[in-house]
């Protein structure tokens, strides 16, 4: 008992992040609110549930043949049982189906019936939900949310399983077909219903820094990615980074989006640091990107957002693709389809989602710097993401006056051009290529 009373607040924790709730209208106005949930369970004998399943079995039979009834031939009507203008006029009365009779005559494939009990142990019918009802969610995700927390309770005693759902849902489906293939119509990705966890997305956590092209935030010289964890007691953009994190940890994972800078163009790719990869890789792999990194820690890394989200064991990915400054719509398109697939494999998800790339996975011996050597202007003579091989041509750097090459660019080995830089303005020492050996 003492197990299911403490586990309610983590309970009600995972049910407001798989965003298990039900929405009412108060006062004329809908309003979404959370499951309610009982940490003590409603003990139902098996004796007493076998009478309440023989009786409830009769009532769907019962409604069936109502519904065949007033589609069909109308024998209620006729004989004076139910007023016409009752079934006529009410709202739930399909006339296109009129006349028509499913597979098997069977209107109602499943049946929602809400039960209550009185104060004398009765069982009464509170309502009958008729059209495809989508409240079977809710008693499998609770269950299993308790089953997560207080195991105990159900390694301990003989409680009925309700995860064969889905197979009995098949099962009538197989039962009612008629020589097809069985499909459940769905508005796909565009219903709400598909998403069974919340969602947030920050837009930008440094907006001020956008105008400025850079992470700097106005008036502090502060790098906004380099001041996390953050101080609830520092500088407002201090402050701003406590805070961030103290909504973000405890998430099922984190995607943390960048663009590269305004000199370079990224393929999509995740950089993971070493200390995370047994955790993160698995979770990369659905994101759908070309390449995962997996990187030495560093010094700098540790005032990240990705990294103090790790430490604290909230799953964080950095995703880095395209230009600084720029929306690339195709790299846009392709991470949308990975962070629907993550999505589905944590289960907030149930939509249709695509099979995600199979990614390029290296560690940092891997990767091949290439610097320039003079100042100038860089004209690139690859293709990003392109094939290169040892002492291939890169590019060249060009004197901006005379148009003399100041440096051949040569490739230092084999491999694919991950990185090529964008922006044709380069003093000695800037960066112009990574390459993946």
């Amino acid at each position: 008992m003492k197990e299911l009373i403490n586990s309610t607040e983590t309970i009600n924790r995972l049910l407001a992040r798989y965003g298990v709730k039900f929405g009412i209208y108060k006062n004329g106005e809908f309003k979404e609110q959370l499951f309610p949930f009982d940490p003590i369970p409603r003990i139902i004998q098996n004796s007493e549930f076998q009478f309440l399943e023989k009786g409830l079995k009769q009532r769907v039979n019962a409604l069936n043949c109502f519904l065949s009834d007033i589609y069909g031939d109308k024998q209620i009507v006729r004989d004076g049982v139910i007023p016409a203008e009752f079934i006529y006029s009410a709202k739930g009365f399909l006339p296109p189906c009129d006349g028509v009779m499913p597979p098997k005559n069977i209107y109602s494939h499943i049946s929602g019936i809400d039960l209550v009990q009185s104060k004398d142990d009765s069982w009464y019918i509170l309502e009958d939900n008729l059209r495809v009802p989508s409240g079977a969610s809710y008693p499998m995700i609770a269950r299993e949310l308790q089953r997560r927390s207080a195991p105990d309770a159900f390694s301990c005693n003989s409680v009925i399983d309700n995860r064969n759902y889905a197979e009995l849902l098949k099962e009538v489906m197989d039962y009612v077909n008629t020589g097809g293939i069985n499909v459940i119509l769905s508005p796909g990705r565009y219903n709400a219903a598909c998403l069974t966890g919340i969602v947030d997305v920050y837009p930008a956590i440094n907006p001020l820094g956008i105008d400025s092209i850079t992470r700097g935030i106005p008036g502090f010289d502060l790098d906004m990615n380099r001041i996390f964890p953050g101080l609830e007691n520092g500088s407002m953009p201090e402050y701003i980074a406590s805070k961030i994190i103290d909504d973000l940890s405890g998430s099922a994972a984190v995607v943390d989006i960048h663009a590269s800078n305004i000199f370079l163009e990224e393929i999509p790719q995740v950089r993971i640091n070493e200390l995370s990869r047994d955790t993160l890789v698995p979770l990369a792999k659905h994101l759908n990107v070309d390449y995962i990194w997996v990187h030495s820690s560093a010094t700098v890394l540790e005032s990240t957002l990705a990294y103090s989200l790790n430490v604290i064991g909230t799953p964080t990915l950095v995703v880095e693709m395209g230009v600084g400054m720029r929306i690339t719509k195709k790299y846009g398109d392709q991470l949308t389809d990975g962070i629907l697939a993550l999505m589905k494999e944590l289960g907030i998800w149930n939509g249709d989602v695509i099979t995600p790339k199979e990614p390029i996975i290296s560690e940092d011996g891997e990767v091949s710097f290439i610097n320039a050597g003079k100042s100038g202007v860089f004209v690139p003579c690859v293709g990003h993401w392109k094939n290169v091989k040892k002492d291939g041509h890169i590019g060249d750097i060009l004197n901006p006056l005379t148009g003399e090459i100041n440096e051949r660019i040569l490739a230092p080995t084999d491999g694919i051009v991950f990185t090529l830089r964008e922006y044709p303005i380069v003093n000695e020492g800037s960066l112009i290529a990574r390459i993946l050996a």
